[in-house]
């Protein structure tokens, strides 16, 4: 062991002095450079936000790898009793060696254990929404945390939870299990989007999962998604129900499933509803006043009426297209879908009719569901029977060819 210490000291020696300069300057930065980051991280938590203010317990530095990770970072209302707006697990920021062989300096960022909680209130001291801090100190503390454009974005086992605090009992609604993936945001290929897939768990009980690419490069962004909830119980969010609209649900579960797009700062799309096995007013119903009452009997109507004969479900699909900061939606076809659905069921699926390749945005509604089709042909075509559009084209055809 002596002559092998012996060996390791001779070398040192013979070491030119200016790479030893250079090993014993990088030693000092490893160790001080972590507790310096903490402290400017810091800094800037405290003194960069007004409303709210943050604290981050540890900072890592792993050089090998170019990296770093922030550990247990927390974001809270100043003077407020409320939960953390954010807390975080981890943060690992590593470079992305791939972009920067395309001279693109950028990270690929994973995000462990984040918790949102965000909260309604009449109160302004129990509100919590983070609308209430201007927009340039969360990209200001943004800055800090994260330097660098993101090239791969991962968010793993994190949460979202939503109440309002005017409640007797503020059981929060919760969208828990969330994982988040995004890649190639920065280095892709020209004229290429980005792929993104997304999964949650709705009220503990309900699966939520969306799927697409969008271009964050694009200016305006540039989107393709399709997105789906299945078997959400309605009930399970009563009280919330009765605050906002009023209505409650006794029973049913309800999935949606819904296709948007985005390009050239126009937004389009559909959601379909589907309620199954519904019911709305129960024996001994309570109303919390004259509204609650005509709410609940007008709904309970609805669902009766427009159950489908067969299955017993309510449904509709809604349109839609937002432009200029105009949400529009096309209620003739919201309410022909519906009464459509009484005798020829809406299919519980994705239909797959809007898409960024090959088409123009649609800014009017009414085109949404096929811009070549009415909602009839959409319905009856979906359910595997040929439409009345087609039969007709089919038939101007046969004509044609016996003429000839």
């Amino acid at each position: 062991m002596g002559n092998w210490l012996k060996g390791i000291q001779k070398k040192i020696v013979k070491m030119p002095l200016w790479i030893l300069i250079t090993l014993v300057v990088l030693f000092v930065i490893r160790m001080i450079l972590p507790s310096i980051c903490l402290f400017f991280i810091n800094y800037t938590l405290e003194n960069k936000l007004g409303t709210y203010k943050g604290h981050l317990d540890d900072f890592d530095l792993s050089l090998y790898r170019g990296a770093y990770q922030l550990q247990g970072l927390t974001i809270e209302k100043r003077e407020s009793a409320v939960e953390p707006l954010l807390k975080v697990k981890e943060v690992d920021l590593s470079l992305a060696w791939r972009a920067l062989l395309k001279k693109n300096i950028s990270a690929d960022v994973t995000i462990d254990g984040l918790v949102l909680r965000l909260a309604d209130s009449s109160d302004e001291k129990a509100k919590q929404t983070g609308a209430d801090e201007p927009k340039k100190n969360w990209e200001e503390v943004g800055g800090v945390l994260v330097p660098v454009a993101i090239e791969t974005l991962k968010i793993h086992d994190s949460a979202i939870y939503f109440t309002n605090r005017d409640l007797k009992a503020p059981l929060p609604v919760s969208l828990e299990k969330i994982e988040i993936e995004a890649k190639d945001l920065r280095s892709r290929s020209e004229g290429k989007m980005s792929p993104l897939k997304a999964s949650a768990i709705l009220q503990k009980h309900a699966d939520l999962k969306i799927s697409g690419s969008l271009d964050l490069l694009a200016n305006p962004l540039r989107f393709d998604l399709d997105g789906q909830i299945e078997k959400f119980k309605p009930n399970t969010v009563n009280s919330l129900l009765r605050l906002y609209i009023p209505v409650d649900v006794t029973e049913g579960e309800l999935s949606a499933y819904s296709e948007v797009a985005a390009k050239d700062g126009v937004v389009w799309g559909y959601a379909k509803l589907i309620f199954n096995d519904g019911d709305i007013i129960s024996l001994g119903q309570n109303y919390i006043g004259v509204k609650h009452f005509f709410v609940e009997i007008g709904t309970a109507f609805a669902n009766w009426f427009l159950q489908n004969n067969d299955n017993k479900n309510m449904a509709t699909i809604i349109p839609f297209v937002y432009e200029n900061g105009n949400f529009n939606v096309d209620t003739s076809e919201i309410l022909n879908s519906a009464l459509r659905n009484r005798n020829e069921k809406i299919k519980p699926r994705i239909d797959d009719i809007i898409s960024l390749e090959g088409q123009e945005p649609i800014t009017d509604p009414k085109r949404i569901l096929n811009p070549n089709q009415n909602l009839e042909d959409v319905l009856t075509s979906r359910a595997g029977v040929p439409s009345a559009g087609k039969e007709t084209k089919e038939n101007n055809k046969k004509k044609n060819d016996s003429k000839k």
